[in-house]
């Protein structure tokens, strides 16, 4: 990498990778040492990024957890609507069935069965 950034002119070159022995995440980058016009040499810079991939995992966790909960709170919403009102009506129905007209009007809301 040194060698590269050496030969090119005003490139910065990062790399990364999984250390196969202690399963740690590297992070190298190389740059051009300039005085004025003349190059004096190329540096590289080694960043141990294990603790940012471990935090982003989290956070893609963690995002992914939030969004399976809202979608279960927003569906347990959409359920729970026609079921408050289905509850509503059956717990008025033995009060007023007597009633014709309550009768009628909570058999309109079912479908009527053909008897033909």
């Amino acid at each position: 990498m040194l060698r590269r950034t050496l030969r090119e002119e005003g490139v910065e070159f990062t790399e990364e990778w999984i250390d196969a022995a202690t399963k740690r995440n590297l992070a190298v980058r190389t740059q051009r040492l300039m005085n004025r016009a003349q190059c004096l040499g190329a540096v590289a810079v080694v960043q141990d990024t294990t603790d940012q991939r471990l935090l982003k995992e989290k956070q893609d966790r963690l995002d992914r957890a939030t969004f399976w909960a809202e979608l279960a709170a927003s569906m347990s919403h959409e359920v729970r609507n026609p079921l408050v009102a289905i509850k509503t009506f059956a717990q008025l129905l033995p009060e007023r069935y007597e009633d014709p007209s309550s009768r009628w009007s909570f058999g309109s809301w079912c479908p009527r069965r053909s008897t033909g």
